[in-house]
């Protein structure tokens, strides 16, 4: 390839960064009412890459004069702080049937006269409870638990946890096999506060919102994506990974200071212009950031180097940087000891309907066993989490009194999400197990507020992590006129 040509292939890729670059810090400022300053924010806002590495060049592109305000200031400490509880959403990619494992009720609360297109039969299903008083499908009549999801939770959490997990669902119709769900609520989440000290919210797909789900009405600041142990370490280790890692930590604070210094010396040719002072501020505050996570202590967030979670998690000091389960378990980790901000999970395969119940009750249990490990991990941590549970659609079985009737095809109109909260202090009060209510025709009933919009169901979710975190005042700041008093009262069963 001639040089003339690498070097136009070189501008075409700056080119398409700086414009990439300019269309992240312009979300940020709209979905924040401020500019990214410190290090996490820059991240969050997709600015600054975790070695350090943007150039002025880079940056001078997203100056743009109607955000540019010069910031005196640059925090000298990075935290979290909000008081709010740890966020984590788990989704389930693929439709999967969670109306056949917490057992919806009606308008008044009653069971269904049947469930015969759910998978559960006709007549009275057998009720195993759970979480309070919370119906899950039971005794099938062989001794064996209908609710996989729930022999799988119970399998992973202590009943000691169990005690003090709350449990509300939220019927809800939505789209089959798809990601146009607005479903993710990590963006309202860190409007409210939820950030984390060292790191941005965490994901596991290459998307707006690290998963499977468009976002509902605030886009969340871009998600780290995780696709293996190794980009948490690379992201909370500066250098400890990439170009900078043959070098010792004194060399890697000293390099990160070079460039400090060449990055105010470049700066400074583009004062004049308009946002060259945001420039010179972004770049130096950056940078300097850097330096400071150089220098700091790394907080330990590798779940295999820790005794008492790694039990959990069923890990050990050998177990692959590639397994689901150290990844999963040191996400959860971050979040709950606030060194990440929301923490979005993904499992695959739960587009099931392949005409018989055994990998559907498989994918099932295996949901189940990922709750109990997050509400176990933080009991064992004394912290409090607010878990989501997410997918896209559901399932529909044959007409049949058989309670374990094979899934036969999507049906989304049956579908519904979880939330289930934990406070080691002890069970949080609720004044129900379901926002909404079923058909008769074993269906979300569209007519409630949040029964046919993924995105109201989802804002609904929001407004109970809030009332879980004693934050009502945030409800309009956050989430606007979304819903009226009288809706609220519907919605909100925390507290």
């Amino acid at each position: 390839m001639s040089q003339k040509k690498s070097l136009e292939i070189r501008k075409e890729l700056q080119e398409i960064e700086r414009k990439e670059s300019e269309k992240n810090f312009r979300d940020y400022c709209l979905s924040h009412g401020h500019r990214p300053v410190s290090r996490r924010e820059l991240l969050g806002a997709g600015l600054l890459s975790f070695t350090a590495s943007m150039t002025v060049p880079t940056l001078a592109g997203m100056m743009i004069p109607r955000y540019a305000r010069a910031s005196e200031n640059c925090p000298s400490s990075i935290a979290g702080g909000s008081g709010m509880a740890s966020f984590i959403t788990l989704n389930l990619a693929g439709g999967a049937m969670l109306a056949a494992n917490y057992l919806p009720t009606d308008r008044g609360g009653q069971p269904l006269p049947t469930y015969n297109i759910m998978g559960l039969g006709n007549g009275a299903v057998p009720i195993e409870r759970e979480f309070g008083n919370v119906p899950f499908a039971g005794d099938d009549g062989t001794g064996n638990i209908i609710s996989k999801l729930l022999v799988g939770i119970r399998a992973t959490a202590s009943q000691g946890t169990l005690t003090k997990t709350a449990f509300v669902s939220v019927p809800v119709r939505s789209r089959d096999d798809s990601g146009a769900n607005p479903f993710d609520i990590s963006g309202l989440v860190a409007k409210a506060g939820l950030l984390g000290a060292e790191l941005p919210n965490l994901g596991r797909r290459q998307s707006d919102t690290g998963m499977n789900h468009m976002y509902a009405k605030v886009k969340p600041p871009t998600p780290l994506i995780v696709g293996n142990y190794s980009d948490i370490d690379g992201a909370l280790n500066l250098g400890a990974t990439g170009p900078l890692s043959s070098l010792s930590e004194e060399q890697r604070v000293s390099v990160l200071g070079l460039v400090k210094k060449l990055s105010e010396s470049q700066t400074n040719r583009v004062l004049q212009n308009a946002g060259g002072r945001m420039l010179s501020s972004l770049v130096e505050c950056a940078i300097g950031k850097n330096i400071e996570i150089a220098q700091a202590e790394k907080p330990s967030v590798d779940v295999r180097q820790d005794a008492s979670l790694s039990g959990v998690w069923g890990v050990n000091t050998g177990t692959n940087n590639n397994s689901q389960e150290v990844i999963f378990g040191s996400m959860v980790k971050a979040g709950l000891i606030g060194t990440a901000g929301t923490v979005t999970l993904e499992r695959g395969g739960y587009d099931y309907h392949n005409n018989t119940r055994t990998t559907g009750d498989q994918r099932d249990q295996e949901a189940g066993e990922t709750i109990g490990r997050i509400l176990e991990s933080a009991s064992l941590l004394n912290k409090k989490v607010f878990l989501y549970v997410t997918s896209d659609g559901a399932c529909v079985s044959p007409t049949s009194d058989d309670r374990n009737a094979p899934w036969r095809s999507d049906r989304g109109s049956a579908g519904i999400v979880y939330m289930l909260a934990f406070d080691p202090n002890g069970r949080p009060e609720t004044s129900g197990h379901m926002v909404g209510h079923f058909t008769d025709g074993q269906a979300a009933d569209n007519t409630f507020i949040t029964g046919g919009s993924p995105e109201l169901a989802a804002s609904a979710v929001f407004a109970n992590y809030l009332k879980f975190n004693n934050r009502m005042d945030l409800i309009q700041p956050v989430l606007g006129s979304t819903f009226n008093t009288s809706q609220l009262d519907q919605v909100i069963k925390f507290g």
